[in-house]
């Protein structure tokens, strides 16, 4: 066996000491909760703004669900590049 293949076998199963678990969760979540808000999944951006509205008293009650659509399609990019970052640093 080669110097080269050995080494290679050696160091198949590590991993990089700044892969970091809870961000790639966090960043999936927010990919998740994202992706939720901006394909509308069962009326939940309409939930959101009525949600937002209550707990704020009226400031964002002006707001339409697409606003809340265009953020979480915001937030669903956000956390899909957050992963594919995290990702690629594990992996170097």
């Amino acid at each position: 066996m080669t110097s080269e293949a050995h080494v290679v076998m050696i160091t198949a199963g590590r991993v990089s000491s700044e892969a970091s678990v809870p961000s790639i969760v966090f960043m999936a979540l927010f990919a998740a909760i994202g992706l939720l808000l901006a394909l509308n999944v069962k009326g939940i951006a309409d939930r959101f703004s009525d949600v937002i509205a209550t707990v704020t008293f009226g400031v964002f009650d002006a707001y339409q669900t697409g606003v809340y659509r265009f953020i979480g399609a915001g937030l669903a990019l956000f956390g899909c590049i957050g992963v594919a970052v995290e990702v690629t640093v594990g992996l170097s």
